[in-house]
């Protein structure tokens, strides 16, 4: 089922999602509208509309993915460790970092926390070397 159908059924408008989330209405219209990628959401803005909606982080997901026409990152470079009841993500290449404390909610959601942990570890790397060649091009 897709996202925009499931609002239907629980009738919630995306003007109400958004008031009641924080969540700008132009961002939430263009994620559930399709105009947006989900991976580029983050996850609280991921973390808020499946609370107003009553569903699951993995059911959210699920319904955004069969919207999502674009899979940039098919085969990601990290791996989730365990330590000390914590989890982190290790990406190749830049080291560990802390994703959250395990218990049920978290270890049933790890591998979508993650991924947009991933997702936006890459998306700030990017952005820095957009920078340098700005910062490059100035000189």
């Amino acid at each position: 089922m897709l996202l925009k159908e499931y609002c239907k059924i629980k009738k919630k408008s995306i003007r109400q999602i958004a008031l009641n989330t924080g969540i700008p209405y132009s961002t939430l219209n263009d994620l559930i509208n399709q105009k947006t990628d989900y991976n580029r959401a983050s996850f609280g803005m991921i973390c808020a509309i499946a609370d107003e909606l009553e569903i699951s982080i993995d059911e959210l997901r699920k319904m955004l993915s069969e919207e999502s026409h674009t899979d940039t990152e098919k085969n990601p470079r990290y791996s989730i460790i365990v330590r000390n009841k914590r989890y982190y993500i290790d990406i190749e290449g830049s080291g560990r970092e802390y994703l959250c404390k395990v218990n049920p909610v978290t270890t049933f959601s790890i591998e979508d926390i993650a991924f947009w942990k991933y997702r936006d570890h890459m998306t700030q790397k990017k952005m820095e070397e957009l920078d340098a060649i700005y910062f490059n091009a100035q000189r």
